[in-house]
């Protein structure tokens, strides 16, 4: 039987130099855009990749958010044929965005979350001067 001695403080180190380089937090997330959904991977840093799904393999997609077996993923999609629905789920354990065990699914990743050191670039609303107890009398 062979023995591994591993530099694991070595190993840590490397990693965490390579994420530097990638500069981002997150590298294995993805952003939901309603009729669509765009999954980035930077779990390579030397081959970062992004995949779209449409909007029945997003659907598909999210309903893989806890373990779902085929069978119930069936049945919450009967318009999707079963040759169809199998070819989306290969394509997404291809990929390695969702783990399958037997005939069960999970998404592998996590929505994407702002961080402190990536602002929104979404617009705040504008502040409205006017609050909800100002409709009321003083002494209500």
């Amino acid at each position: 039987m062979a023995v591994y001695n591993w530099d694991w403080e070595g190993l840590i180190e490397d990693w965490r130099e390579e994420r530097k380089k990638v500069g981002d937090k997150q590298i294995f997330y993805f952003k939901d855009y309603g009729n669509y959904l765009k999954i980035y991977d930077k779990r390579n840093s030397k081959k970062m990749e992004s995949h779209v799904l449409d909007k029945i393999e997003r659907e598909v997609f999210l309903a893989c958010h806890d373990v779902i077996s085929f069978q119930k993923l069936q049945e919450q999609f009967p318009n999707i044929p079963k040759y169809k629905l199998i070819a989306i789920l290969e394509s997404f354990v291809h990929k390695g965005i969702v783990f399958q065990e037997d005939d069960s699914y999970l998404k592998l990743l996590l929505p994407y979350r702002h961080t402190k050191s990536q602002p929104s670039k979404r617009k705040k609303p504008k502040q409205s001067h006017q609050t909800f107890q100002s409709f009321f009398p003083k002494d209500f």
